[in-house]
Formats: structure tokens, sequence, C-alpha cells
């Protein structure tokens, strides 16, 4: 399980993002400009290409396997991210974003542990 993280063949960044100001543009910049090897794929709604790779408004759309998805989106869509995520079978998630426990949102993280062991 943990090659998914360590050894990811198939990357997907979930909030992805044109605006070069933004966590989900810098941290796709890293992974590009890193040398990650393996296949890259933005995730917004707005399916124009980011740094020149294709995007896809879901993770559903994307073909095959996904080793980790890196989910850069607010945590009132985060649990709903991380369905659709199940939905494509990833096994492995990664959520940068604020507004749980850190916040008191005690139940918000609760519910994101229990949808994201489904």
């Amino acid at each position: 399980m943990l090659d998914k993280f360590f050894k990811p063949n198939k990357v997907a960044v979930i909030g992805a993002s044109k605006r070069h100001e933004s966590l989900g543009h810098v941290l796709l910049k890293n992974i590009v400009e890193g040398g990650f090897k393996g296949n890259i794929f933005p995730i917004n709604p707005r399916t124009e290409p980011i740094m020149g790779l294709k995007t896809y408004s879901s993770i559903t759309e994307v073909e095959g396997e996904i080793d980790p998805a890196i989910l850069i989106v607010p945590a009132s869509v985060v649990i709903d991210v991380v369905k659709q995520c199940g939905v494509k079978g990833v096994k492995a998630t990664v959520v940068i974003s604020a507004g749980f426990s850190e916040i008191g949102n005690n139940d918000l993280e609760r519910d994101l542990v229990e949808e994201a062991k489904k």
C-alpha cells in the first residue's frame, strides 16, 4: 500500500489550478518540474489544459488506475471528492485542506475518515 505513495506511476492532483499563486498550481508545478516520471492528471471542473497537461473535470474521467490522488480542495467538498475517488477505485489519497479538527470541526473530520475507510 505504501508503494502507492512512495513509488507512484499515476498521480491525480484534484484542485489543480492555472492561478500561479494557488496551492493547487504550486503543487502541480513541483511535481512536473521535480522530475516525476509517471503520468500526472490535473483535475479541475474547468477542463482547460494546465501547464500543458490535459485536465479532467472529475477523477472518474481518468482512464486506468490512479496511485495517489492528492486533494487540494476546500473542506466543504473533501468528502464528496473522496467518494469520487472511491468510485474510481483509488486506494490512496493525500488531503491538503484546512477546516477540520484544527478549528474544532471534529465531526467533519470523523466523517472524512469514515468515508476514506470505505
